[in-house]
């Protein structure tokens, strides 16, 4: 595998489901080889290790690749959240790294609700498993907290008019 073969404006998000599962020369070989196959143009910043191991993901953030720390706090009006939220955050900033990475939870049932996104404030934020409702979509593309949204889980939708791309004015070009 070469940059070449990975795009040019592309963004990789590979999830490390069994970080933890891994010896530390397997870790050592994993982050060799992710330098190695993101080591020509800017692919290296483009690409993004998912993991839910407070230990050994900042050993890819020390080694120049951005990390995403996959969290699992209980849902938002649960009287611990603060608490595991809090412990997260500390974990994200020793850590430091690039974003944090959690499920949404359900429309009635969030886990990143109100509470919590005022406790991690402008903590970057990759989410998933986003429930497909418009409203929703609109307020957390609205959010400058949230860098990615993947809605649902193992199904398609077409909601590319939920987007926080600037248009251009009538009349005006891209180059001026």
């Amino acid at each position: 595998l070469r940059a070449t073969d990975m795009g040019d404006h592309s963004h990789y998000w590979i999830d490390y489901k069994n970080l933890r599962s891994l010896s530390d020369k397997e870790t050592e070989a994993a982050i060799a080889r992710l330098l190695a196959i993101t080591a020509d143009g800017d692919l290296r910043r483009r690409v993004y290790i998912e993991g839910a191991d407070p230990i050994k993901l900042p050993r890819y953030r020390r080694a120049g690749l951005n990390t995403l720390f996959d969290v699992h706090p209980p849902e938002d009006s649960w009287p611990v959240t603060t608490f595991v939220i809090n412990i997260y955050k500390a974990a994200f900033y020793f850590g430091d790294h690039s974003a944090m990475t959690m499920a949404y939870g359900e429309v009635d049932a969030p886990i990143f609700g109100p509470d919590t996104r005022a406790l991690l404030g402008d903590i970057p934020v990759f989410l998933y498993h986003v429930p497909n409702d418009e409203q929703l979509l609109r307020e957390l593309v609205a959010d400058d907290a949230v860098r990615v949204v993947l809605v649902g889980r193992d199904q398609s939708i077409g909601r590319f008019e939920i987007n926080d791309c600037a248009t251009a004015p009538a009349g005006s070009t891209l180059s001026e």
